[in-house]
């Protein structure tokens, strides 16, 4: 059984998290405040009340934005914002039917409709001046404007985001949204308040600029997504199936010797397909990888240094992987570490263990020649291990720590945990050490 959450890929025997990275932030941390909505009773709907405790007060007008993705839900009906001044006047922004609709009670114009993108982040934007008498809302890149005369009293202002309590724009129909990179400006373009809605307190949020708190009820803050496990669905699969991610098309690979399957991290879809020919060779050192130069699957196999080094090509088309030559033998190179170039088309492979010998040095697998090759490191003497960290610096260089083994690379010979970090050139596969961490 293996379950899946995003986004950080853990694996252990056949057990699979994915953590939480991007609302695909695909570049970054994310975060924001998605509402409950009417898949929740009303007392448990999202509200976030700027004005908790008096109105905002603005002399001339002021300017509210943010970032807002409305989820997919065409039958989803509720507020994004409500906002009213002291006499009761009021300005509305809500979801309904797939449309974001704008209405006042101070307008006689019909309410304003604009289709939205479902699941797309939109920058929203109200400008409020009260010495033009003008009110403009900006939805991405278009504007519609109306002229209000009554707009010059509306200084004195109450704003509520989802569910509120307000006696004169009580509501509890919450739109299906996450909103972040709140913020309030005056006229002239000078930030007042600002909640990016990156990180909270309790019962709420305090502003970047003001400490000005803004009270939350039933958040679902997106931040948490970053640290805390959130299952998506269970998979039951063979033993020891082959893992790589896919960046292209941001997708996990998975596959046992009855079925391959992609599970795509941003949409929660998964493709399964029957494998009609398994690899040649046994499927336990769990070993795929994914080669964005011609966007295909390659699992591979290294076993006794004297014997064969295998690399077989997956076919999504026909559901084969490649012929390789035949055998039964355990891998020499349990738990090393591997690297993939897409600048040199080559696949790296540093390090193992196998039949009581740590192994070092690496073998490199060369695409465009088809030929594996092993190679010693020049520069500073990396010992024989396995269980290191590796990750990448650049196209070119590598970062190597720590890891078990032993100077020899006999598992007899005092072996032991190492806490030294290299950085490795591939291009002239030279390793500078860097240092090395006291031993706890």
């Amino acid at each position: 059984m293996i379950h899946f959450l995003k986004l950080k890929l853990i694996v252990t025997g056949a057990l699979i998290y994915l953590l939480a990275p991007g609302l695909y932030a695909q570049n970054g941390v994310k975060y924001g405040l998605e509402f409950k909505s009417h898949t929740y009773a009303p007392e448990n709907r999202t509200s976030l009340i700027l004005t908790p405790e008096d109105y905002f007060s603005f002399h001339s007008g002021f300017s509210l934005s943010f970032n807002l993705l409305v989820h997919t839900d065409i039958y989803s009906y509720g507020y994004i914002f409500r906002m009213v001044d002291r006499n009761g006047n009021h300005f509305d922004l809500l979801l309904s039917k797939g449309k974001i609709v704008f209405l006042s009670s101070i307008a006689k114009e019909a309410p304003y409709y604009q289709e939205i993108n479902f699941n797309q982040w939109m920058h929203v934007r109200m400008d409020v001046d009260n010495e033009k008498e003008e009110v403009t809302i900006h939805i991405d890149d278009k504007a519609n404007t109306w002229k209000l005369p009554l707009l010059k009293d509306f200084k004195k202002v109450y704003v509520a985001f989802g569910k509120n309590e307000h006696p004169k724009i009580h509501a509890i129909d919450v739109a299906t949204i996450t909103l972040k990179d709140l913020a309030i400006n005056d006229t002239s373009g000078k930030p007042l308040y600002s909640w990016m809605l990156s990180q909270y307190t309790k019962g709420g949020v305090y502003d970047e600029l003001k400490h000005h708190f803004a009270k939350c009820d039933n958040p679902c803050w997106v931040i948490d997504e970053n640290g805390y496990w959130k299952k998506q669905f269970d998979l039951v699969l063979g033993r020891n199936p082959y893992i790589a991610y896919n960046p292209d098309k941001h997708e996990i690979a998975i596959s046992d010797t009855s079925f391959f399957y992609q599970y795509n991290i941003s949409t929660n879809l998964l493709d399964k397909k029957e494998i009609k020919r398994r690899t040649s060779f046994p499927m336990y050192a769990n070993q795929m990888i994914y080669n964005e130069l011609d966007s295909n699957y390659y699992a591979y196999n290294i076993i006794k240094e004297e014997d064969g080094k295998e690399l077989a090509l997956f076919d999504g088309q026909t559901g084969q992987w490649s012929e390789t030559t035949p055998h039964q033998s355990f891998s020499d190179y349990w738990h090393h570490n591997r690297y993939f170039s897409a600048k040199h088309n080559k696949l790296y492979v540093f390090g193992g263990y196998g039949h009581h010998k740590y192994k070092r040095g690496a073998y490199v697998y060369d695409l465009d020649s088809k030929l594996w090759s092993k190679v010693l490191f020049k520069g500073d003497t990396i010992s024989p291990r396995y269980l290191s960290g590796m990750g990448k610096i650049d196209d070119d260089h590598l970062l190597i720590f720590g890891g078990y083994g032993s100077e020899s690379g006999n598992q007899e010979s005092l072996p032991q945990f190492y806490y030294d970090a290299y950085i490795v050139n591939i291009e002239t596969m030279e390793a500078k050490k860097l240092w090395t961490l006291e031993a706890p």
